[in-house]
Order: structure tokens, then sequence, then C-alpha cells
């Protein structure tokens, strides 16, 4: 067993749920989808603290959230019993009160407090319902939401195109399909290749087929760069500890693609259509000005503890480009609002996680469960450098937090079962080495 900081805060009461029930799931799926905005809205209002319907509707469903996660630990409060919290959701408490020494300098009070209650309910939810009911029902319930959220994305693209796309229409494949007020595409993309292909969605044949091509055309249609670096690097994983798992299958498949379209000099177009402009890449779209602008500001003004999160998005990232939209990157929106000490945490945050998901590939190669909790790792790491949203209310930052408590219980049960392995093993091997015993026989003249 790994050697991790516990404490016992309450074990949930009774018997251990089989399975949640329908209203659980759908709590499950409103908190995890973010939920979706609908609708564009000026990022100054919600500094001012302006309340329209969207907003009310998010404070009651997540308030519904956190009521859950207190009606079942509140009871097992009362008896005193308790149930191990892992050292990555310590650190995740611990970073998110550290983001909470910035509210008194924070742009907007209402709304930073919000998002952190909300980060809040995204680590304990996560806990308790992995505790009641496993990863393989988290994991279901993340794939299922994916699976809601990309028919809704491509509902609209057809109904409403302007809530998902940068134009009127996907006119001759000209613009993105972003998904901006559902759900951002090239997130929903990665996810629901991830869990498909890590088998941890149980998938029949056709099903899976289609379920691969829907999702792989969204991550085609997103033009999202790092959304191809992130669905690379589970490709890698997957191919090196995915054994039997439908990821190995079509590894191969894609590099045939890749290489047919290189002989039929094909690719220079087809990269042209995915990368998008290929002269902002040296600047990863004015990013790098703007992180330093970001960082540059942060430490000349509170090093320590930042100038509350949203900062960087609705403040200081205006001032240096008003077009940009927000931070464009998880880490530097930490840093500009929790400071240096912030940033360490998220740090240590994601480290931890690492060393979790490493220790469960070692011990459990070809693990469903193992290999997607690593794969939504890499995903939430590889587009957090370049989008808030690894983090933030939504489907990828949702199953980030979700990782603070499946990483840990897949790596526990994965190396309970290679122990458990190994002792068997030991055991059959004493047996073999000690030979056939020869049977006693009771009498005087036995031979």
């Amino acid at each position: 067993m790994p050697h991790n900081p516990q404490a016992r805060i309450g074990t949930l009461p009774g018997r251990v749920a089989h399975a949640p029930n329908w209203l659980e799931s759908l709590l499950f799926l409103a908190l995890m989808s973010g939920p979706p905005k609908f609708r564009g809205r000026d990022p100054f209002a919600s500094l001012a603290g302006t309340v329209d319907a969207v907003v009310v509707i998010h404070a009651v469903i997540w308030t519904c959230g956190g009521l859950w996660v207190l009606a079942r630990l509140y009871p097992a409060v009362l008896r005193g019993r308790g149930v191990p919290v892992n050292g990555a959701q310590l650190v995740g408490a611990l970073f998110i009160a550290s983001l909470t020494l910035s509210l008194p300098q924070s742009p907007g009070v209402l709304l930073t407090a919000f998002t952190l209650g909300q980060f809040a309910v995204m680590l304990s939810f996560a806990w308790v319902f992995t505790h009641r009911f496993g990863t393989a029902s988290c994991l279901r319930h993340i794939f299922l939401g994916v699976v809601i959220l990309t028919f809704a994305t491509i509902a609209a693209v057809y109904l409403a195109p302007g809530l998902v796309t940068e134009e009127s229409g996907l006119v001759a494949f000209e613009s993105r399909l972003r998904g901006d007020y559902i759900a951002d595409t090239g997130s929903l993309a990665v996810i629901g290749l991830v869990l498909s292909l890590s088998n941890a969605a149980p998938l029949r044949g056709p099903t899976f087929w289609a379920l691969f091509g829907m999702f792989g055309g969204l991550l085609v249609l997103s033009r999202t760069r790092s959304a191809y670096i992130a669905l690379a690097a589970f490709l890698v994983i997957g191919f090196i500890y995915g054994k039997r798992l439908r990821v190995r299958q079509v590894v191969l498949p894609l590099s045939g693609v890749m290489f047919a379209f290189f002989l039929m000099d094909t690719i220079s177009s087809a990269a042209d259509y995915l990368v998008r402009e290929r002269e902002t890449i040296e600047t990863m779209s004015d990013r790098i000005p703007l992180w330093t602008y970001l960082t540059t500001a942060v430490m000349r003004e509170s090093p320590l503890t930042g100038l509350g999160y949203y900062a960087a998005s609705r403040v200081v990232g205006t001032e240096y480009n008003a077009g940009l939209g927000n931070a464009h990157s998880a880490f530097f929106e930490v840093l500009v609002g929790g400071g240096l000490i912030g940033a360490a945490l998220y740090i240590a945050l994601c480290a931890s996680l690492m060393r979790f998901a490493a220790r469960a590939l070692r011990s459990a190669s070809g693990d469903p469960h193992v290999v997607a909790a690593a794969g939504l790792l890499v995903g939430a790491l590889v587009l957090g450098l370049a989008t808030p949203a690894a983090l933030q209310p939504g489907p990828l930052g949702f199953a980030f937090w979700s990782l603070t408590a499946v990483l840990p219980r897949v790596c526990r049960e994965a190396i309970q079962t290679r122990i458990g392995r190994e002792q068997r093993l030991d055991a059959q091997s004493a047996v073999f080495a000690a030979g056939p015993s020869r049977p006693r026989v009771a009498g005087r003249y036995a031979s």
C-alpha cells in the first residue's frame, strides 16, 4: 500500500449503495455540465454582481450539490465514524483555501466566492460519490454527460449555431465549432475519446464506432491544437499500458491514415485546416506575451496571495488585450488569482495526481479504469496549459476534480490486486518447491 497522509472525516451511513438513484445521477450530470450558459454575457456584469435567470439556475444547482454532500456526511459525523481522505484531496482543499486569501482585493468578491464554492463542491461531491458508488460509476456518469453535451452541440449547429460556432454556421467548414455557450468542444472530444478507447465505458461494436466517429469529428471541427496534443499523449499512454484495450486497436490504423495523407501529398492542406493560423504558433496565439504581462502585474502588486480569482481574465488580461477573453491557462489564472502560494499548491495538486497515476499504471497495466483516469489527467493537464476550463466548472474541470477521488482509489485497488496476485504466486511456488508428500499410513506393517 502506498504511504499517503490520511484523515478521518466521516463515513457515509449504512451499507454502500451499488448504484446511484435517478436523482443523484441527474445531480451529477447537472454539476458535470457546468451547467451550460446558453447566452453571451458581459464579463464585467459578473464582477458587478448582476443576477439573471441563468445565474439563479447555476446557484440553485450548485447549492443542491453542496447540500447533497452535507446530507451524506452529517449522520456520519454524529456517529463518529470515518473514511480516509487521500493526500490529493487534502492538497486540493488547501489549494481552495489559499485562493480565499485574496478575496478582500478580488475585483468581484461575490463572483470569486461563488467560484471557490464551486471548486469545493466539485472536490467534495466527487469524493462522496466515488466512495459510495465506486470509480466505474463515476467514470460512466462523466461519459454519459459528455455524450449528452455532444448531442446538444450537434443539435445547436443546426438549430442555434450562434451558441457553438464563431460565425453564423459552419459555412464550408471555415469557422470553428467551439461550443462556447454549451461546452468546449475540444474538451468534450478528448474526454469522450479517452473513455471510449480505454473501455471505461462498456460499448458494443457498432455503438463504439458510432461514438468514436462522432467524437473524432467533433475534435476535427473544434480545430483546438491543445486538444490534438492531449489526445496524442493519451494514445502514447494507451499504446504502452492499454493491453487488450481498444486504444491499441486504433493507434496503428490512425498512424496508417496519417501516412496515407503524407503519401497523397494532402497533409499540407489538412494541416492548414487543423492547425489554423500557422503564424500564431510561435506566440501561441499571443498567449506568451499575455502570460508575461500577467506575471509582471501580479509580482508587482501582490506576489504572495494574488489579486483575486478571475482578476487575470476580467481585469488584468483585458488591460493587455480585451479580445483574448481570459487568461488562456489554468496555471496563470491561479498565479494571478492566488499568487505564489496558490500556484505552488496547484502544482503540488497536479504532481500528487501524476504520482498516483504513475503508480496505478505500473501496478495495473491494461486496467480500463486506470488507463481512463490517467488519460483524463493527461488531457486536463495539457489542455490546462492553454485554457482555464481545466480547473473551472464544466466537463473538463469536473473531470479534473473527480480525479482527486478516482486516481487514488484505482491506485490503491491496483496495488492491492498486485499484492494479492504476488502472494498467490508465492504460495503456489512454495507448494511446487516442497514436492509431492508421501501419505502416512498408520500401522506397524505400513510400507
